[in-house]
């Protein structure tokens, strides 16, 4: 699928600036969520390691 350079400007008006919004901010807790587990799963792989 690709995107005209039009297209792209009239999605955003489209979608209210509020919603926008709302996901961006449900990205950045999202993001906040995997960048915490990965560090989990790094903290137990050297568990892990160590105990062998």
């Amino acid at each position: 699928q690709i995107f005209q350079y039009g297209d792209e400007s009239s999605l955003c008006k489209d979608v209210p600036a509020l919603e926008i919004k709302k996901l961006q901010e449900q990205n950045a807790s999202l993001r906040a969520a995997i960048a915490q587990m990965r560090k989990e799963m790094e903290s137990l792989d050297e568990q892990m390691l160590s105990s062998f």
